[in-house]
């Protein structure tokens, strides 16, 4: 997780272990839990196995109910671009029935479900770093305001924004793009 760094520069090594360790247990049974752990993102399925493209998150209505804090939380980081949507996900709502580009075929079913994998894994990388954030914040004594602005800031600062039309011109395209997905894993 590429957040880790700043968690541990900011909140020290014990805390920022502790909290990512327990993040990405709670993240794990979420995705262990389809019934439970999934979005409401997409209706589409894998043609072969029924299989939902709904992504897995941690911000499930259950851990949403519990803390209305993490509510505030999920509400700001999406109105901000900062979690649940991505270019893949775009794509996908793109190409659903009556969309710009219908999917006809099973072909294009499956190159969605493996774009999911890829979707997914920075989906987390996200929702973990902002969860864990948020929660060594508000143990620091943060205010639920400032702990939910540092940790938006800590997982963008780490992992880029999510969507490249909100970054900078030159890594919206073309090569820029595909070096921009990457480009928080060189400063690590």
């Amino acid at each position: 997780i590429v957040v880790f760094p700043k968690l541990y520069d900011e909140f020290g090594l014990v805390k920022a272990t502790k909290m990512m360790t327990s993040t990405i247990n709670k993240y794990i049974k979420s995705v262990s839990n389809p019934d439970k752990g999934r979005d409401d993102n997409t209706a589409l399925k894998l043609p072969v196995f029924g299989w939902s493209l709904a992504d897995v998150t941690i911000f499930t209505k259950e851990e949403l109910a519990a803390d209305p804090g993490l509510q505030k939380l999920y509400d700001v980081s999406l109105n901000r671009a900062g979690i649940r949507r991505t270019t893949s996900q775009e794509l996908q709502d793109a190409r659903k029935e009556g969309g710009i580009f219908k999917l006809r075929g099973d072909a294009q079913k499956i190159e969605l479900a493996l774009s999911w994998t890829f979707q997914n894994s920075e989906r987390a990388n996200r929702e973990i770093g902002i969860y864990a954030a948020y929660k060594l914040g508000i143990e620091k004594g943060y205010s639920e305001e400032v702990a939910i602005q540092r940790a938006i800031d800590i997982t963008e600062e780490a992992s880029g924004t999510a969507l490249a039309e909100i970054g900078p011109e030159i890594l919206m395209d073309g090569w820029g793009k595909v070096l921009g997905t990457f480009k928080r894993y060189w400063y690590v």
